[in-house]
């Protein structure tokens, strides 16, 4: 806690377009500036539509191990070394204590299934696909591509053509069977009635029984964050990979702060302004 200010700062990040690198998934841009957060004691929340195992790989390569947030706000997930965050209604699983806000991911591709027969040859999912085309589709590696489909609470599909009048009418589907769609920056993801703003306010509840008074910043780049960035006392956004800065957010989150940079790029900029404010 900043004992100027008398608050403790959270970052919620998006990971794919703002901590990692659209096209090749590195954070080598953001590095430094996440080392100077965590030297100036803020914890930094990966929110993001991936897997449990593909962030827990991902925070195993960086310093420190902070609570994040799992396949669009499906689940909290709360490393031991945070224990004092977790609440009963908290299962343990391994290392993590884990509150489940999604449904069970078999009812999701269940659905999902019944609404690809009403649309044949319009949609494939990760369900359809084995580890080696996923890792050609999404520039991932096989290990990544395994990881990426190890899901628990949402299934990843993409439009095989590009038909609005055909997206349309699946995303409609979709909302009649009592799922959500969201589009990231490669893919849709149909999940359960959540989303990263509810589990982001959530966790924020166990922040402030701990430290108090928090102030939250969230960082992302594309629609999909749009619930997190709406949920934080201030929101980032970085620009995406055209180097534009997501105009539907602009609209709909008119005080958004704009960072001047694409993904890892900006990410680190607005990174490094929070730590230069905390001495």
């Amino acid at each position: 806690m900043h004992p100027a200010t008398g608050y403790q700062r959270i970052v919620y990040s998006d990971l794919d377009g703002t901590f990692l690198d659209h096209n090749s998934y590195s954070f080598a841009d953001s590095l430094d500036s996440y080392k100077l957060l965590c030297d100036r004691g803020v914890p930094i929340i990966f929110c993001s539509s991936k897997t449990r195992i593909e962030i827990d790989t991902l925070q195993k390569k960086l310093p420190g191990k902070n609570p994040f947030i799992v396949e669009n706000g499906a689940a909290i997930c709360i490393p031991d070394d945070f224990s004092h965050l977790s609440a009963p209604v908290f299962k343990q699983q391994g290392s993590y204590h884990i509150l489940q806000l999604g449904v069970h991911y078999n009812q999701v591709v269940k659905q999902l299934q019944m609404i690809k027969e009403m649309f044949p040859n319009k949609l494939i999912s990760f369900s359809d696909m084995a580890p080696e085309e996923v890792s050609a589709d999404a520039g991932l590696s096989i290990d990544q591509a395994v990881q990426a489909r190890q899901r628990e609470y949402s299934e990843v599909f993409k439009f095989i053509d590009h038909d609005p009048e055909v997206e349309s009418r699946v995303i409609e589907e979709i909302k009649a069977y009592g799922f959500m769609c969201s589009k990231g920056g490669r893919y849709y993801l149909m999940h359960g009635s959540h989303d990263k703003g509810q589990a982001v306010k959530r966790l924020n509840r166990l922040f402030e029984k701990t430290y108090g008074r928090i102030m939250t910043i969230g960082i992302g780049d594309s629609l999909n964050d749009l619930p997190m960035l709406a949920a934080v006392d201030q929101p980032v956004l970085v620009k995406k990979v055209d180097g534009t800065h997501d105009r539907e957010i602009l609209q709909r989150l008119p005080h958004v702060h704009l960072a001047d940079g694409i993904g890892p790029q900006g990410w680190a900029l607005k990174a490094k302004e929070i730590a230069s404010q905390i001495l």
